[in-house]
């Protein structure tokens, strides 16, 4: 994933993340994710959420999904 944050660095990206930091996956996977996406000043757009259990992902992220496409749509009109 870092090869890839570099390779696009200049792409005028933004990346969107939905995550919990009390998943268990949180400092293994995301916390370095998040500073190589820092790092490479990559626009990182974070939705940071506290619940505990992967499952509760579908009371927390299609309100997120909904705001982020709502924000692009009006954008576009």
């Amino acid at each position: 994933m870092k090869r890839k944050l570099e390779e696009n660095k200049n792409n005028n990206n933004k990346i969107y993340l939905h995550y919990s930091i009390n998943e268990e996956n949180y400092v293994s996977d995301l916390e370095p994710l998040i500073k190589d996406v820092e790092d490479f000043n990559i626009e990182l757009i974070k939705d940071e959420e506290t619940y505990s259990s992967h499952s509760e992902l579908t009371n927390y992220f299609p309100g997120f999904i909904k705001e982020v496409l709502d924000e692009h749509l009006l954008e576009k009109w």
